[in-house]
């Protein structure tokens, strides 16, 4: 198994995560793991995985009008996280999904979407589904406060960039 070295840099593509990566965390971290394409998601009308990473695809495709390399978060039937926000609501979805934050998280200029993607499965599955149930939009409102509350994100993108990848990094040393 590929030794992985510390996430630091929030800007290298060098160091974004794939699809191994997020997988093998899961795994270390007892979460749910599902992989779909972006053109699964868009294409596809009864998708029964409860949970899953999606990716919007290596190259500009019709379906990420040029967002590619970005992960976003599926949580059925109907909701997407995504670290953008709203603002990048660009894929085709078709008012299909709703778009969870509201606020943007990340900047676009940086490489942390897997980790926040990561951190949104971890305090989904870990924290807030111990308690609470996602049976409305008033839990899934309830759900995003928690978890920016919990993260202490802000408006301050490269602030919160900085705090999922730190939160990533401190996650994976506890598995060693």
């Amino acid at each position: 198994m590929e030794k992985l070295t510390e996430v630091t840099n929030v800007k290298s593509d060098g160091q974004s995560l794939s699809n191994i990566q997020l997988e093998e965390f899961c795994k270390n971290n007892d979460l749910p793991y599902n992989f779909l394409d972006l053109a699964e998601l868009v294409e596809q009308h009864d998708i029964e995985i409860p949970q899953s990473f999606v990716h919007t695809g290596i190259k500009q495709n019709k379906y990420n009008n040029g967002n590619n390399n970005h992960w976003l978060y599926y949580i059925a039937p109907n909701k997407i996280f995504d670290s953008y926000g709203k603002s990048n609501d660009n894929y085709h979805l078709d008012g299909k999904y709703k778009i969870l934050p509201n606020e943007q998280l990340q900047n676009f200029d940086t490489v942390v979407c897997g980790e926040y993607c990561l951190s949104f499965n971890w305090y989904l599955n870990k924290i807030f589904l111990k308690d609470q149930e996602l049976n409305n939009n008033s839990s899934y409102a309830t759900l995003i406060k928690e978890y920016n509350k919990h993260f202490k994100f802000t408006k301050n993108e490269k602030e919160n960039n900085n705090i999922v990848r730190q939160w990533y990094n401190s996650m994976k040393k506890k598995k060693k």
